[in-house]
């Protein structure tokens, strides 16, 4: 019996790799010098529509409201990898200050985030620490 499940893994392993190998890879996002094509070194709102994702995410992204996007604000929205840029900003793009936990003013950046700020902070201690980010949604009542 053991045999036949071990035999059933590997073809199962041997049809989802080649499935994989055949799919292409996602594309890569724009690299920050392409997107500003006036070399000023930040990206306008203007430079942002060249990119469908970036116009969307814009406000979401500039986080110090300046209306362009600096280098570091661009790389910290992309942190979490490529690919996944539809997912939630990373711990450490919504860390502005750097200190270890996502305060209230933070959090305000990230709509959803701020919504649910009050439950992710599990420990009701005012700012949400990493592990509390990471940590399962709670369950909704």
């Amino acid at each position: 019996m053991q045999k036949h499940h071990l035999l059933a893994l590997a073809s199962l392993l041997a049809v989802s790799t080649a499935w994989a190998e055949d799919r292409p890879a996602p594309p890569a996002p724009p690299s920050f010098s392409s997107l500003d094509s006036n070399g000023d070194g930040e990206i306008s709102s203007s430079e942002a529509a060249n990119d469908p994702m970036l116009s969307h995410m814009f406000s979401r992204i500039d986080t110090d409201g300046s209306g362009t996007l600096s280098e570091a604000e661009f790389k910290a929205a992309l942190s979490h990898g490529p690919g996944d840029r539809h997912g939630p900003p990373s711990f450490a793009s919504l860390d502005t200050d750097g200190d270890g936990m996502i305060s209230t003013s933070e959090a305000a950046s990230d709509p959803m985030l701020s919504q649910m700020f009050d439950k992710l902070d599990a420990n009701g201690d005012g700012v949400i620490s990493e592990n509390e980010y990471r940590a399962p949604p709670p369950p909704r009542r």
